[in-house]
């Protein structure tokens, strides 16, 4: 798929495959970068506030907002200084106060052309999925299935809704091209 730069947003929760997606997405589309807003994110080495750095959100919810804030800045800056030398960018990671039903997008890229995604998953495998990440708590698997609920509830939001389930990030990279492409 062959394009002036375009910067392609995937949304969906923890588990969806929105990493594996990307980067597979990435790779099927000409001149194209793949960010990840948590890379961005963990960049921060002291003071970083993250579950998987035994720093706990609910325990620090400001410091943990601002530094999400920041790497969704960052991303935006990447989009636009890669869009500037003519590469499309794929970008996951970004939180719901990014998704389409606000007005987060127009006021980030006003002068770039916007595809969005919403990935989801049947509740079992999602369960896999968390549980191979070594999140086996009930809480992280009920705000997932949570998640994946509202995508599927508001999909007319999205350009696509696509079920990672049963497809491999290559399959699923392919028919999400397929798709945005209209």
């Amino acid at each position: 798929m062959s394009r002036a730069p375009t910067v392609f947003l995937l949304f969906g929760g923890n588990g969806s495959g929105k990493s594996e997606v990307g980067r597979a997405l990435a790779a099927e589309l000409e001149r194209c970068a793949f960010i990840e807003v948590d890379e961005l994110r963990y960049m921060i080495v002291g003071g970083l506030v993250a579950w998987s750095r035994g720093a706990s959100p609910l325990k620090h919810p400001a410091e943990y907002s601002q530094q999400c804030a920041l790497g969704e800045r960052n991303a935006v800056a990447l989009c636009h200084h890669f869009a500037g030398d003519g590469f499309s960018s794929v970008v996951e990671g970004l939180g719901e106060e990014c998704r389409p039903d606000t007005s987060w997008i127009l006021d980030h890229f006003e002068s770039l052309p916007v595809r969005t995604a919403a990935l989801v998953c049947e509740d079992e495998v999602l369960s896999e999925r968390l549980s191979d990440r070594g999140w086996n708590g009930d809480g992280f698997l009920r705000a997932a299935v949570d998640e994946s609920e509202w995508y599927r509830k508001n999909r007319a939001l999205f350009d696509c809704l696509l079920d990672t389930t049963a497809t491999d990030p290559a399959s699923a990279a392919r028919r999400l091209c397929e798709a945005l492409a209209r």
